[in-house]
C-alpha cells in the first residue's frame, strides 16, 4: 500500500507540477498579447500625433510661404513709415522754430567791408520774424 501511496503520491506532484507549468504558460501567454496590445496601441497612437504634426508643419510652412512673407514685410514697412510721418509731422513745427530761433537770434558779426546785406543782420532778422515767423512757437 505505501507504494501505491508513493506512486499516488508523486503522480499528484507531476500533475501539480503539469498544472503550475499550464497556469505560468498561460500567463506568460496573456502578459505577451497585452504587451503586444500596448505595442500596437502605442503605435497607432505615435502615427496619429506624427500626422498631427506633420500637418501642422505643412500649415505653418503654407502660411510662410515667399509671398506671404513678403506681404507681411510690406505692410509692417507700410505701418512703420506711416508712424514715423505721423511722429515727424508733429514735431517738425517745434524742430523748425527751434531752428530759425536759433539761426535768427544767434550774433551775426562780419567785417565791415562784407556786402550791405550782412550789415543790416539784425534789420532781416526782424523782417523775417514779423513776417515769416510770427506763427511759430520758439521754445
Amino acid at each position: 500500500m505505501d507504494s501505491l501511496r508513493g506512486q499516488g503520491g508523486i503522480q499528484m506532484l507531476l500533475t501539480a507540477e503539469q498544472e503550475a507549468q499550464y497556469i505560468i504558460s498561460s500567463a506568460r501567454n496573456l502578459r505577451t498579447t497585452r504587451l503586444k496590445q500596448a505595442k500596437d496601441e502605442a503605435e497607432r497612437e505615435m502615427a496619429v500625433y506624427r500626422s498631427n504634426i506633420e500637418a501642422e508643419y505643412q500649415k505653418k510652412i503654407a502660411e510662410t510661404s515667399s509671398e506671404s512673407v513678403a506681404e507681411r514685410l510690406e505692410e509692417e514697412t507700410a505701418k512703420k513709415i506711416k508712424n514715423l510721418k505721423e511722429s515727424g509731422s508733429k514735431v517738425s513745427p517745434d524742430v523748425v522754430g527751434m531752428l530759425l530761433k536759433n539761426l535768427l537770434m544767434s550774433p551775426f558779426r562780419c567785417h565791415p567791408k562784407t556786402s550791405i546785406l550782412f550789415r543790416h543782420s539784425a534789420k532781416i532778422k526782424h523782417f523775417v520774424y514779423d513776417n515769416f515767423l510770427a506763427d511759430v512757437k520758439f521754445n
